[in-house]
């Protein structure tokens, strides 16, 4: 097992608030496979969005109860802004009051310090991506809230060797609405 994926495993089992009953969602993590075969061994039922009807599929959960557990695992950084914006409001959308958003992804600061290059718009001035402050605000505007984050090194070994990429990971809770008023 690469050095990526035993960061990725350490985030994963880490996690307390998996439990053999969540109903979880696993969204584009990348290949899937390692983030799905951890997953399948703690929880009871998984999903991969791999097409329309699993889109159909999570709706329909949606309309039902909601998920325990969704993870997005480095998968966000292909997304524009307005795709990441609709993203978050689907991550809220999806999650069940109380239920956990495990992501991992890269921080616009990490990318590129000096603005420009991969992760900014063709100008090389505006962030297409969120710094850690942007990911934390824009969760909080989903009602979500970011419980335990930590930065670390992630790289692709092999053929696709990308060097060192440092990346944010974060788990948050959907909050419920009188929580959040100091009602409840």
């Amino acid at each position: 097992m690469g050095m990526h994926l035993r960061r990725i495993m350490a985030f994963l089992t880490a996690l307390l608030y998996l439990y053999p009953s969540s109903y979880t969602f696993d969204v584009g993590c990348g290949t899937g496979r390692p983030v799905a075969s951890m997953l399948s061994e703690a929880v009871g039922e998984l999903e991969f969005e791999v097409d329309d009807m699993r889109i159909w599929t999570c709706q329909l959960r949606e309309k039902e109860a909601g998920y325990d557990e969704v993870f997005n695992i480095l998968s966000l950084s292909i997304l524009s802004s307005e795709e990441i914006e609709d993203v978050a409001a689907k991550w809220s959308t999806w999650l069940r009051p109380g239920g956990v958003l495990c992501i991992c992804t890269m921080a616009t600061e990490d990318l590129c310090p000096e603005g420009e290059g991969k992760g900014y718009n063709e100008d090389g001035f505006c962030a297409r991506d969120n710094g850690r402050e942007g990911w934390r605000g824009l969760l909080e505007e989903k009602d979500v809230e970011v419980l335990v984050e930590r930065n670390d090194i992630y790289r692709v070994l092999g053929e696709a060797d990308t060097g060192d990429e440092m990346c944010w990971f974060a788990v948050a809770r959907k909050i419920y609405l009188g929580w959040q008023a100091g009602v409840g």
